[in-house]
């Protein structure tokens, strides 16, 4: 883990997602395990433990929940999967761009520009809550400047891009329907046995 590593690529990013994201194609972006465990987990990490020591849970409530605590870095877990399908959706893809084989492949630029979402969620320092908002308002946010990086990295136009993400996100949704209807199955037989 680099926590100061994870604090520079943040100030890249923020300075230019487009400069920062050629930088990182580049230097040949790590494995996506590798930089969750380099730059993102630090990030995780210290929103857990602002969300658990927030003044104003512990004033209000006498601290968060465990679930209120876990609730910013859980949701900040779901984007990185969500950026990590949607690069993976765009590398291999029906239709790779391969316009020059000597250059290095463009790998997890959006799990890459994730890493602003995940600094919202030590907004958590004051509440919990405000974490989880910032998390999902930069992840949404994130999202859509990676649709426009991308773009002009593969060349292709926003909407093709975008139906990529979108993609990412249903495949993303997929198990949690297929949960959400097995419950729905079960409690439907439950009640067909009370009721005959």
């Amino acid at each position: 883990m680099q926590l100061a590593a994870a604090v520079e690529h943040l100030r890249r990013i923020f300075a230019d997602p487009n400069t920062a994201a050629l930088e990182l194609i580049a230097a040949v972006a790590p494995r996506a395990r590798e930089m969750i465990w380099r730059w993102h987990l630090p990030l995780l990490l210290l929103t857990t433990i602002a969300a658990i020591l927030s003044p104003l849970s512990w004033i209000f409530s006498g601290g968060p929940g465990w679930k209120m605590a876990l609730a910013p870095a859980l949701t900040a877990c779901g984007a990185m999967l969500a950026s990590m399908a949607f690069d993976r959706l765009l590398l291999y893809g029906q239709h790779p761009v391969l316009e020059n084989l000597d250059q290095p492949p463009i790998e997890n630029v959006a799990l890459y520009l994730q890493l602003p979402a995940l600094s919202l969620g030590l907004l958590a320092v004051v509440h919990p809550l405000l974490g989880l908002m910032g998390v999902v308002a930069g992840a949404a946010y994130c999202l859509w400047l990676a649709v426009g990086v991308l773009g002009r990295l593969y060349h292709r136009s926003a909407a093709r891009i975008l139906t990529s993400l979108i993609g990412a996100l249903v495949l993303l949704m997929l198990p949690l329907l297929l949960f959400l209807l097995l419950t729905n199955l079960i409690s439907a037989v439950r009640l067909w046995r009370a009721f005959s």
